[in-house]
């Protein structure tokens, strides 16, 4: 019979390569940075400042962001190898058989940049939306909630991003939007709902907040001055604004904010609310940490969206979006 669980030897083995490969790869981004810092004495002006900017908030920002996702793998991997050990010890200690490490992926808190955490907006549907909602099976519900996130996306200029769903209990959140995830590289732009919340009516509040997202990501691209080095590229962003304030009502003060926030985005706390028998302390750093994230301009914007979506769809908006998407109008 062929091999069941882990090989443990070869499991440290690959973690070790993967935190030394993280090691490698933050060596040399390293060397880069200085060879850019270095340009200061030479290269001065608009132009340079804009290509050590592009190379910080870019290049250099996405290859540490890789680093560290190396050595969270590796870590995951070593922790794999420990789960593994201690089974094999307990069974052959006699003790009752577990199953051969974790089925579920990794965790995705070091993933690639631009993942933005959503739900858990204030607003909610009318009583009549959360009835026919309730009253649709969950492959229908998730249908729907494409075909929602396809016209979102559609009405504020952006191209189709495919919507997953998946079980997201481990991150502690109810939907992410993506710009490039490394555990699921191929996928590119994305949105993840969590599968179970799925069928909950606020959903409809969670996908307009992530397509929210993926609008602001879009804009900000839009209106980026050429780099430095793409010295062919006129710079067109001052039209850029004025179309996308014509289209969307979208002000420049607002996409360069969501810009300058992009650079120093602030996650949800990674764990839960404490309760209500956890110390006051504790409680107030939570809600610190979770005001932080929420008050900030990406955040702010999208769930005033995903709120604003949710308070207004009618039953009859519902039951389009419901033909749009194939399945049955309910009531």
């Amino acid at each position: 019979m062929g091999l069941i669980g882990m090989d443990t030897a070869q499991g440290e083995a690959h973690a070790e390569r993967l935190r030394a490969a993280g090691d490698r790869l933050e060596e040399r981004r390293a060397v880069l940075d200085a060879l850019v810092r270095a340009s200061e004495t030479i290269w001065r002006g608009p132009d340079a400042d804009r290509f050590r900017a592009d190379w910080s908030t870019g290049a250099s920002r996405m290859l540490r962001e890789q680093c560290t996702a190396l050595g969270a793998l590796g870590t995951q991997l070593e922790e794999e190898v420990q789960q593994q050990e201690t089974a094999s010890q307990g069974e052959r200690e006699g003790g009752v058989a577990s199953s051969s490490g974790s089925t579920s992926e990794p965790s995705s808190s070091a993933s690639g940049r631009g993942r933005r955490a959503g739900g858990g907006g204030d607003g909610e549907v009318s009583q009549e939306v959360a009835d026919a909602w309730n009253a649709m099976d969950p492959p229908e519900q998730k249908r729907v909630l494409r075909e929602i996130a396809a016209q979102e996306l559609e009405r504020q200029g952006v191209d189709d991003v495919p919507v997953y769903f998946e079980d997201l209990s481990e991150d502690g959140a109810l939907g992410f939007w993506y710009e490039f995830d490394i555990w699921h590289p191929l996928r590119g732009e994305h949105i993840q709902i969590d599968d179970n919340h799925a069928s909950d009516p606020d959903s409809l509040n969670t996908v307009a907040h992530e397509a929210r997202h993926a609008a602001q990501d879009n804009w900000v691209e839009e209106t980026d001055a050429p780099a430095a080095w793409q010295f062919w590229r006129e710079d067109d962003s001052a039209e850029d604004y004025e179309r996308i304030e014509e289209e969307h009502g979208v002000t420049q003060e607002e996409i360069e904010a969501w810009r300058e926030n992009d650079k120093d985005y602030v996650d949800p706390p990674a764990e839960d609310q404490p309760g209500e028998d956890a110390p006051q302390s504790e409680k107030d750093a939570w809600t610190e940490e979770y005001e932080a994230y929420r008050e900030q301009p990406l955040e702010d914007d999208a769930f005033e969206e995903g709120d604003e979506f949710t308070e207004e769809i009618t039953l009859e908006e519902l039951q389009q979006y419901q033909r749009d998407a194939g399945v049955p109008v309910t009531s």
